[in-house]
């Protein structure tokens, strides 16, 4: 495992309706799920950059995605960017999730809201 890694998913409440059947089907290279009680994760193909921080990840993600983002804000309610960040607890002396400014404006005028999901990991054997 290196020290830190991220994964962009897009969370929408609301009820499961004909749109988020034609959202999937228009992406078919997103894994999008309904959940049991209503509502729908879409993840989008995985973007890789050079240096791993949250600041880059974030922003080539959203970005990319912007027109998406859009398709998908008129479905439910509730929206969310959820970045699951693994990191090696062990090794990890500092761990920043600052965002670019302008990067919060795009997210926020898109109508969502961003939310980290820290997994630590501590794969070491201490002896």
């Amino acid at each position: 495992m290196s020290a830190i890694g991220f994964e962009f998913d897009i969370l929408i409440k609301g009820e499961r309706t004909q749109a988020f059947d034609v959202f999937t089907a228009a992406n078919p290279d997103w894994k999008c799920r309904c959940g049991k009680s209503g509502g729908m994760l879409a993840e989008p193909p995985q973007l890789t950059v050079d240096q791993p921080d949250a600041c880059a990840f974030v922003a080539l993600h959203v970005d990319a995605y912007a027109t998406q983002l859009s398709a998908l804000r008129v479905l439910g309610h509730g929206h969310g960017v959820r970045i699951a960040v693994h990191f090696d607890s062990a090794t990890m002396t500092a761990l920043s999730l600052g965002l670019k400014p302008s990067t919060m404006a795009l997210v926020s005028a898109l109508g969502y809201q961003v939310e980290f999901c820290l997994y630590p990991s501590t794969e070491h054997d201490d002896d």
